[in-house]
Order: structure tokens, then C-alpha cells, then sequence
């Protein structure tokens, strides 16, 4: 399964007045940070992705981050989620790290989520 490259700024990538695809590790780790930040019941294709930032879970860390977990478990391709550990501060910005298994291969995921701020 192949995806469109994104930015850093998640803006669809030009090369050459092309749309460059990525496939295998990279565009796993490019869907898990993009998922990260869709609100669920929002991504007209799958109601079920997303992580919800919003009502209220910013208060209960441990589902915000059981929320998080499944999030990235749902991207295709990805087989478990090891090691993962994710801690918060006082201005809501999330340090996610995880190692990530796909296939014979484990991935680092390191992701800092801002939510504070939405």
C-alpha cells in the first residue's frame, strides 16, 4: 500500500511538479503522526480513527493515552506497539514514544502532540 508524501507541515509534497508516493516504514510512520491528530467520527472514510483530544480527556491521561495506543495499533501494517510509553506537561504537550512492530522489523516512533493549544 503506497500513500502521498507529506511535508512536515502535513501539506501534500511536490517534487518536480510531481506527487511523490512513499510506501513500506516510512509511510507507516508517516500515517501514525497524521492519525494522531484526526478526531474521531471526523475522517469520512473510517469514523472509528482518531484520538479524542477534545471532550474532556486532556483531563484523564491514562485514556488519552489508551486512546493514542489504539491509534497507532490501527494503521495498516502496523502488528503491535512495544515499549510504548507517553508522558505529559503542564502547557498539554504529549511526549509519545513507542517502538512499533512491523513485520520482522521494529520501528521507533517519537512524536511530541500539542494539544494544549487546540
Amino acid at each position: 500500500m503506497k500513500d502521498i508524501k507529506l511535508t512536515d507541515n502535513n501539506d501534500i509534497e511536490l517534487l518536480d511538479g510531481d506527487i511523490p508516493l512513499i510506501d513500506g516504514n516510512e509511510r507507516v510512520i508517516q500515517q501514525i503522526k497524521t492519525g494522531l491528530f484526526i478526531l474521531p467520527f471526523t475522517w469520512i472514510l473510517d469514523y472509528r480513527v482518531g484520538v479524542d483530544y477534545i471532550s474532556g480527556l486532556r483531563e484523564y491521561p491514562r485514556i488519552m493515552f489508551a486512546q493514542v495506543k489504539n491509534a497507532i495499533k490501527r494503521v495498516w501494517g502496523v502488528d503491535n506497539v512495544l515499549k510504548f510509553q507517553a508522558n505529559i506537561d503542564r502547557e498539554q504537550i504529549y511526549n509519545i514514544s513507542a517502538n512499533v512492530k512491523i513485520g520482522n522489523s521494529e520501528i521507533p516512533i517519537n512524536e511530541v502532540l500539542n494539544y494544549g493549544n487546540q
